[in-house]
């Protein structure tokens, strides 16, 4: 069995005993969950967006199942959209994103999921909200708008009431207001946010309404669901109620609290509770004060938008800011959504259909085969796939009895030309799908306008005026380190390579294989070109050998000989039967054009032409520094909006941090991240002054 299909399958065995296991999960499904930060939320075209991404399986962090992580920009028009992919180490991504100069000043939402989570609905993915500006473009700085109060509990079939007493909560369930007609016996279940089963309660709803009350101490931290459903296990509602998750307080302490330019600041990081429940990871961002947005208009962006707020919640240190009628009138909103399309909203799909299979090694490609003829699946079926470019690969798989087909292309960076084809009899009847490899699905809500005051208009201008300077200067703090090691060719090595340059021209490509290509023999029948591989030591010929010209199949051999033979730079030949992925070649016949058209070939119609995202470049942020007088001193200019970013600092103790200001004199917030072992947040910040 393929090695690729042996561990996907264990994969999906292994979700299903995390799904059923002690039936915690009344779900059949595991969710992959992921939680993204970014350095801060308001930035200029052409900033970067530094980030780290965190993956989450239940309440494990860094407990992932798949190895890739999927980014997008997008705005109302999907007009201009950034899409990216990282590669997800130990449950970690991080990275930049350059943003393009083309963006206009809007809100944009970001974006992130794998593959894995594409099973499941769209609106459920992390969502954040940030603000670009474009300074040659009009910006419209909208002022906040008070919250609009809204009672939603008349249209809900749950009602939960605001206050505890003696550390109860009440549920109140409206029979009138459930989405179907059912009988009078229902069972309630309690879930936390992660899908595990809290509690079960059996109910007879005689009357229209009916009052419980349920302990308070025995709900998790976090969203919790109360899930109505009749007898025959069909969900009647859906109600999402918040308890307050506690957060560990980091303490953030610096040197001193005012510095001068170019000054070093020295960092502290220190909490005895923490190094008890160890770190899993901290991130530090330090970016000038005001580039954050702040709770009142993320609200309203909520309030436009409520499904931000499953992503906004997952952040203690967000619900930590809110008071509890901002908390109440949000959730309630969120309850609105669940009224409508709780199924898919919180629960997606059954893990018996999944569709979309974890990237377990790098980034993957898949589609199915089908005949245009009858639209039916074509099952067996030999597809090949090659990245002919740099890092050239080649990979072939039989399609399932569905017709499906997937590839890992591993180690490829950025974008990259892919040749598709399959190798059929069926000629020009067979069609490949190809997947789109990002979702194109959106919410239907409008993100809101750019919530600025007129008091930001004087921070947009400096972070305006930096940002040219730092242009001027090339003060750039990144470096790229993309840590991807090229694969070695699995045809690197021919058994026996002509150099046509070493031959006389031939008048075709038949006549030099006949006259010159000793180990290999031609026929012509009737028009009809066949090559076979003559292995003399072994006493054998391999007919039907693959072709390949400039690393894309050519399964015509008569099309492979019309090329004409001054535009053959070389000719390689294995000679033996060569094993790629599950299928025995009989032999390879290479040729390697001077042409960037495949010396002229026709390509069969099933073929597939792909520019296909890869990887993206990794960049680390690479702080200034002035340790010596003469760096301080020296004239290029450093006006900074971001000081200092780390997103993976890893310590058991104390942890000292220094970095460098910058010329320009103003507050920086300091703002410190992170988690422990069992997803408990840790969050810490302070402010230092830059001046004169």
């Amino acid at each position: 069995m393929n090695k690729t299909i042996f561990t996907i399958l264990l994969i999906f065995h292994a979700l299903a005993i995390y799904a059923e296991n002690e039936n915690k999960k009344p779900f059949n499904k595991a969710t992959e969950k992921v939680f993204v930060q970014t350095d801060r939320d308001i930035y200029l075209i052409n900033e970067n967006i530094w980030f780290t991404a965190s993956c989450f399986i239940g309440d494990h962090i860094h407990n992932n199942i798949s190895n890739i992580l999927y980014i997008e920009i997008y705005n109302n028009t999907k007009e201009f959209r950034v899409k990216k992919k990282f590669r997800i180490k130990n449950g970690k991504a991080t990275g930049m994103i350059k943003i393009p100069k083309e963006f206009d000043s809007e809100n944009y939402a970001l974006r992130a999921y794998t593959q894995f989570s594409k099973n499941f609905s769209h609106e459920t993915y992390f969502t954040k909200v940030i603000s670009i500006i474009n300074p040659t473009s009009n910006i419209t700085i909208s002022p906040y708008k008070p919250e609009v109060k809204k009672d939603f509990r008349n249209s809900l079939p749950f009602h939960i009431s605001s206050k505890k007493e003696k550390d109860y909560i009440n549920l109140e369930i409206d029979k009138n207001n459930l989405t179907e007609n059912h009988t009078n016996f229902f069972t309630l279940e309690t879930l936390s946010n992660d899908l595990n089963l809290i509690s079960t309660n059996h109910l007879s709803l005689v009357t229209d309404k009916k009052q419980l009350r349920l302990p308070y101490s025995k709900l998790c931290e976090g969203i919790n669901y109360f899930v109505l459903k009749s007898e025959d296990n069909k969900i009647a509602g859906i109600h999402a109620f918040y308890k307050k998750s506690s957060r560990i307080k980091l303490r953030v302490q610096t040197n001193k609290k005012n510095y001068e330019n170019r000054d070093r600041v020295e960092l502290i990081i220190s909490d005895q509770s923490i190094f008890k429940d160890s770190l899993k990871d901290v991130s530090v961002s330090v970016v000038k004060k005001g580039t954050q947005h702040s709770i009142k208009n993320v609200i309203n962006y909520i309030k436009n938008d409520p499904t931000l707020l499953g992503s906004f919640l997952l952040s203690t240190n967000n619900t930590a800011k809110l008071s509890d009628e901002q908390l109440n009138s949000l959730m309630k909103q969120y309850n609105s959504i669940l009224s409508k399309k709780y199924s898919n909203y919180v629960f997606g799909k059954n893990i018996q259909e999944i569709w979309w299979v974890p990237e377990i090694r790098d980034v993957s490609i898949s589609g199915i085969a089908y005949t245009k003829s009858t639209n039916t699946p074509v099952s067996n079926l030999p597809v090949f796939i090659s990245s002919f470019n740099n890092n050239p690969q080649l990979h072939v798989y039989k399609t399932t009895q569905n017709g499906d087909f997937i590839f890992s292309l591993n180690n490829l960076i950025d974008s990259q030309n892919l040749f598709i084809c399959a190798n059929s009899n069926l000629g020009n009847d067979i069609v490949l799908r190809i997947n789109n490899d990002f979702v194109r699905k959106y919410p239907n809500q409008l993100l809101a306008g750019i919530q600025l005051d007129s008091t930001c208009q004087e921070l947009i201008e400096e972070m305006y005026i930096n940002n040219q300077a730092n242009t001027i200067f090339k003060s750039g703090t990144n470096t790229l380190n993309n840590i991807n090691k090229q694969l070695p060719f699995i045809f690197n090595n021919p058994d026996k390579t002509y150099e046509t340059k070493d031959f006389v021209f031939t008048s075709s490509l038949e006549v030099f294989f006949r006259e010159i290509v000793s180990c290999v023999n031609v026929r012509n029948r009737k028009g009809h070109i066949s090559l076979g591989i003559i292995d003399r030591d072994e006493k054998m010929v391999y007919f039907n050998p693959l072709i390949l010209v400039d690393n894309i199949p050519v399964f015509d051999v008569n099309e492979a000989m019309s090329i004409p033979p001054s535009v053959i730079e070389s000719i390689g030949i294995y000679r033996q039967s060569v094993v790629l992925n599950n299928m025995v070649l009989n032999g390879v016949i290479m040729l390697n054009t001077t042409t960037d058209d495949f010396g002229g070939i026709k390509l069969p119609e099933n073929a597939v032409f792909l520019d296909y995202q890869t990887i993206s470049d990794h960049y680390e942020f690479v702080s200034p520094e002035y340790k010596s007088e003469i760096k301080k001193q020296n004239r290029k200019a450093d006006f900074r909006t971001l000081l200092y970013w780390n997103p993976d600092i890893k310590f058991s103790k104390n942890k000292n941090i220094s970095f460098y200001t910058s010329d320009h004199c103003s507050e920086y917030e300091i703002i410190v991240r992170g988690y422990t072992k069992d997803a408990k947040e840790c969050y810490g910040n302070t402010v230092i002054t830059v001046g004169k």
